[in-house]
């Protein structure tokens, strides 16, 4: 299904980066979906990343100066990443696209994937998570997979172990099945789908 094509990119994304342990290089010419997922995997990454600084730190101008940094990626980039996710995917959903635009192995994948859609007839009408929340949430569920995998090479806990099966057997598959669904009730016309509405900040988004 397309949405462990989407899941399977974002592990990947994930593993790659954090693997490496080398510092993350923005990529700011954005055109496919590919791009903008692994620019949100990026900001979820930066994020953690400086709530570990503050994290035990008493320089109270050091912490303010990382906070304005961490606001700067939910409040400027994350927004625009997300509408630029949700109107990809919808586009893709709705075949408002020409295929020879299409550069994008994920992209192509979904386009593939479109005929094998499953029936929008056994699932009810409601939902609250969009498209791209969902995918935030499950950028931010394979980055802690990610972490608890790695804290479990220094020190293996059962706490550590029951977390990390609680995520691999019960969340990740509740998110992709969650957007599986959304995905069928979008490509069916079953449900109105109107992009999230990201909150704007004044003097700071256009």
């Amino acid at each position: 299904m397309i949405a462990d094509l989407i899941n399977v990119t974002i592990k990947n994304q994930v593993d790659s980066f954090l693997t490496k342990r080398a510092e993350i290089n923005e990529k700011t010419d954005l055109k496919t979906l590919s791009d903008f997922i692994n620019a949100l995997v990026i900001v979820h990454i930066r994020y953690w990343k400086f709530e570990d600084k503050i994290e035990g730190m008493d320089n109270l101008l050091t912490i303010g100066k990382l906070k304005q940094e961490t606001n700067s990626l939910f409040k400027v980039q994350r927004p625009e990443l997300i509408k630029s996710i949700d109107k990809i995917i919808l586009d893709l959903l709705r075949k408002n696209y020409s295929i020879e635009n299409l550069d994008c192995q994920l992209e192509l994948s979904i386009v593939d994937n479109l005929e094998f859609i499953g029936s929008p007839d056994r699932f009810d009408l409601l939902y609250s998570d969009t498209l791209s929340e969902l995918i935030d949430k499950l950028v931010i569920i394979q980055i802690r997979r990610w972490y608890l995998k790695s804290s479990l090479l220094d020190k293996t806990t059962s706490e550590k172990t029951l977390k990390l099966d609680i995520i691999e057997r019960k969340k990740i598959p509740m998110l992709v099945g969650c957007l599986n669904k959304l995905l069928i009730l979008i490509a069916s016309n079953k449900v109105d789908f109107v992009p999230i509405n990201v909150k704007f900040y004044q003097g700071v988004n256009k």
